[in-house]
């Protein structure tokens, strides 16, 4: 059964599909915590028979219910980590709990590997999260900042459709309001959040949501939606995103690099290269976890990780090396954004009037489950 799609019903009596991780091992019934915001796809259930232990689902809130129906129950949360090996026998913490409540019947004799047992620990404090959960649109961080038009309607909401959680936070903008830092933008960003800068030599891991509405229309030319953005030196007139991830209108979600070896860039030395990641999918929750190791050199790296809400499972889409990022003068650090900046808006018209979109759960650590956008 591993790896193979299956139906799960939901309490509400209406199903989605989503991905199998797990085998028929014993005779339990396993739930799979909230799936928001897809209506019927909240609480999932599948029963598990043929005895032995069960497998744990990567990323899955598992409540183990006997089968003859007694209520004594054990949760065990495990972040989703690449790569995805499975486990073969309950965590650790899983088994602690089964004992506590009476239920330690599950073989315990070969522990989880050790990639996944590291990852399954609680989730350590990430460098920065902002998940809107106090419903302000600084989560709680007054250092946040805003690239905005138009009094008296900010385009930067906080908004009830989150990834998990109650908030999430919503960027709209329209062709025509008026262009903010040079441009036609509604982004939040890290400028003055000192701990989310990057500089070359640094490994980071970043990770965030993205919902794009089921009215998204295509365009004939790009989003951008998030950029990894470095401050110009004193001798350059302006400077491109090292990276940045865009709703191209093919279709796809693309990340964009830039680099450039020179200690003052300008247009003609910068190397630009692209990689289409997954198709953009309108009415779902794309997550994305990256790992950059920061680099104007052959020592650069990037990898890539995706999923949606509804298709949970995730799957690596980048494994790149190079050079992706600047060798600046003044040693120039770099910040984030996110939200909506549309470029070909500063020069005309495109075949869109307006976009919304919503973002949530933004990290940056030192490792994949501190990042995960999948967890609240």
């Amino acid at each position: 059964m591993s790896g193979m799609a299956s139906v799960y019903r939901s309490s509400d009596q209406r199903s989605c599909r989503i991905r199998d991780r797990g085998e028929r091992r014993g005779d339990v019934r396993v739930r799979q915590g909230p799936v928001p915001p897809g209506p019927g796809c909240r609480t999932w259930e599948r029963r598990y028979r043929n005895g032995g232990s069960t497998l744990l689902g990567h990323g899955d809130q598992l409540v183990f219910r006997p089968v003859d129906g007694k209520i004594s129950t054990v949760v065990a949360s495990v972040p989703m980590t690449p790569p995805l090996p499975q486990v073969r026998k309950l965590l650790p913490a899983a088994l602690l709990a089964l004992t506590a409540t009476g239920l330690a019947t599950v073989d315990a004799s070969a522990s989880a590997s050790a990639n996944v047992s590291a990852h399954a620990r609680a989730e350590s404090a990430a460098i920065l999260r902002l998940t809107y959960e106090n419903a302000s649109r600084t989560s709680g961080n007054p250092k946040l900042g805003f690239n905005e038009c138009c009094a008296p309607r900010p385009s930067i909401q906080v908004d009830d459709l989150p990834r998990t959680g109650k908030y999430a936070v919503r960027s709209y903008l329209n062709y025509g309001d008026k262009m903010v830092a040079g441009g036609t933008r509604a982004e939040s960003h890290t400028m003055d959040i000192d701990a989310s800068h990057f500089r070359s030599g640094d490994t980071v891991y970043y990770g965030f949501s993205i919902y794009l509405p089921s009215t998204w229309q295509s365009d004939s030319r790009e989003d951008i939606v998030f950029q990894w953005k470095p401050w110009r030196d004193t001798c350059e007139a302006d400077k491109y995103p090292s990276a940045f991830l865009s709703v191209q209108p093919n279709g796809k979600w693309r990340l964009r690099v830039n680099s450039d070896s020179k200690a003052c860039s300008t247009p003609d030395s910068v190397h630009k290269t692209s990689y289409d990641l997954a198709d953009v999918k309108p009415g779902q929750w794309h997550d994305f976890v990256f790992k950059y190791v920061w680099s104007y050199g052959s020592q650069g790296r990037i990898d890539a990780w995706y999923q949606t809400h509804k298709s949970p499972g995730w799957r690596q889409v980048l494994s790149a090396t190079g050079p992706n990022t600047f060798n600046d003068e003044d040693d120039t650090e770099g910040y984030l954004k996110w939200g909506l900046y549309k470029p070909a808006w500063n020069t005309g018209p495109t075949d869109v009037n307006s976009r919304t979109i919503f973002h949530d759960n933004i990290a940056v650590g030192k490792s994949f489950s501190e990042v995960n956008p999948a967890v609240n």
